[in-house]
């Protein structure tokens, strides 16, 4: 088997397996195992030689977007994070200029990826390619409640962080 012209190694990979019959199975799919699979039969026949036959198959994978957010600060300003009852939160220093949110998304594309502080609208921007993350700088910080909000065709995910601007 192969997959995307990639011979698909089976040894010590818990990623695929063979069922009987050659059948290749996939475990833990994800958008990124879709492609080209191409199967390779060969035979060896007394008075024909060798043949080998392939077929092809083509997956694709839909799924839910995937999405981490982190804050950001200036590397020589003290940030301590944490979870408290089941809510992440940041306390940032006051004396910091800016912060940076970034979104982590994965899943089928396009994804559309907003920010949000405190329920309101910052940052809105479609994901395709290549491209796994946005960022959004923010000048003057302040306490609250920052989303990253990730939706594509197949639904929508979200990841909260609270942030305390802090003496």
């Amino acid at each position: 088997w192969k997959q995307n012209g990639t011979l698909i190694q089976l040894a010590n990979n818990n990623k695929y397996s063979f069922i009987t019959d050659g059948v290749l199975q996939i475990h833990n799919i994800h958008h990124k195992d879709g492609g080209q699979y191409d199967c390779d039969a060969t035979a060896n026949y007394s008075t024909l030689g060798t043949q080998t036959k392939t077929t092809t198959y083509m997956l694709t994978v839909y799924s839910l977007p995937s999405v981490n957010l982190t804050v950001m600060a200036d590397r020589t300003v003290r940030r301590m994070c944490g979870t408290i009852t089941s809510r992440t939160w940041c306390a940032i220093n006051h004396n910091v200029s800016s912060i940076t949110i970034q979104c982590d998304v994965d899943g089928s594309q396009p994804v559309l990826v907003q920010v949000l502080h405190n329920a309101s609208i910052l940052f809105t921007q479609n994901v395709t390619g290549d491209q796994q993350s946005v960022q959004h700088s923010i000048a003057v910080p302040s306490s609250g409640i920052y989303q990253c909000l990730a939706s594509n065709p197949y639904g929508s995910k979200q990841t909260s962080l609270y942030v305390v601007v802090a003496d």
